[in-house]
């Protein structure tokens, strides 16, 4: 896939604040990255390419100045960073330590401190398993590695040279994905920022459940990707211009957002000609997800395939079975239908 002989440029960033449509045209305004002068000035990221996140501190629109904050490397690029990144307020207290474990003393488990360490420890298992190791006392981890079946699959792939992943939660795929330049992009910042770390090559914490409200303190390995850019922002309108990207995957998605239907557009959208989509899911619908009257009708295998009838040519299709581990004595097991197509 990388054999072009004119490379495509690196896909522009959009300010989600001021496009608009005009009659049948997509009004874009492009968001340029701003890197600090070494005198506290800022200048903007050179033309044609992107800096490296970790390098900016905002990012800013050149239609109607908007300002959009990079905050550990990730770049908040939703119409309202600032209420996106209160609402995340716990992302930065379940790393600090005892302190955080300390609070679940006399609380329940509805209470949100204990239901995002959980979700935090079962979503970060799920794609780092291979790769903590527990430091609280000797053992291992019995749960097993969630996406082991994915990863062998995905390093296959042929080279890409623009690839997005949407719905890149904690990043597993997008630092496996064999491309040049890998955009990864999910609304929850905490999930971001610690696959921003892992991707500089930098161990992270990761408070482990064992059962109940009772958790051991494990680190996750670094696994050095400095060509992914990790975005937070919104995949059912997200901030890229159409068919800029040779690659597009979104895998355990389908059935995480509140419209599945919108979601294949955006991600047939994004799509160059003659590129590729590698979407997934196992179609465990929840009803606090994806209401009951947006979900396809009938089998939604069937439904994925009729996606990509007409337009499109399909490369493979395939079933991976993946695993959440809830606790140290109990796991989610799933199996989710993977389809591969290219377009045009």
């Amino acid at each position: 896939m990388s054999s072009r002989a004119e490379p495509r440029p690196p896909p522009l960033l959009i300010c989600p604040r001021c496009r608009r449509l005009e009659g049948d045209a997509l009004q874009l305004a492009t968001v340029v990255l701003e890197v600090p002068f070494t005198t506290g000035g800022s200048q903007p990221g050179p033309p044609g390419g992107w800096p490296a996140l970790p390098e900016c501190e905002t990012a800013s629109c050149d239609g109607c100045s908007a300002v959009y904050p990079v905050v550990d490397g990730v770049l908040v690029l939703v119409p309202a960073p600032a209420g996106l990144l209160r609402g995340d307020g716990l992302s930065h207290f379940v790393t600090v330590g005892p302190a955080a474990l300390a609070l679940l003393h006399g609380s329940t488990d509805s209470d949100p401190l204990v239901r995002h360490l959980e979700w935090r420890s079962i979503w970060g298992q799920a794609h780092w398993g291979d790769r903590v190791q527990l430091i609280d006392g000797e053992g291992t981890l019995d749960a097993p590695f969630g996406f082991e079946a994915f990863v062998p699959w995905l390093r296959s792939l042929p080279l890409a040279e623009h690839t997005v992943d949407l719905g890149c939660g904690f990043g597993r795929a997008a630092v496996e994905l064999p491309a040049h330049e890998v955009v990864a992009l999910d609304l929850a910042f905490d999930a971001l920022r610690m696959a921003r770390s892992l991707s500089a090559g930098e161990a992270v914490r990761l408070a482990v459940r064992q059962h109940g409200r009772h958790y051991r303190w494990a680190t996750v390995a670094g696994r050095a990707a400095p060509h992914v850019r990790w975005i937070c922002a919104d995949i059912l309108d997200p901030p890229l211009v159409p068919e800029s990207f040779d690659r597009v995957v979104s895998l355990n998605t389908l059935d995480s957002v509140s419209d599945p239907s919108v979601a294949v557009s955006v991600i047939q959208r994004l799509c160059a000609p003659g590129g590729e989509v590698i979407v997934g899911s196992p179609f465990a619908w929840q009803s606090h997800l994806t209401p009951d009257d947006e979900r396809p009708e009938g089998d939604p295998v069937a439904w994925l395939l009729a996606c990509f009838g007409e337009g499109w040519t399909v490369l493979e299709t395939r079933e991976i079975p993946w695993w959440l581990p809830r606790d140290g004595r109990s796991s989610l097991t799933y199996r989710s239908f993977v389809l591969r197509a290219r377009k045009g």
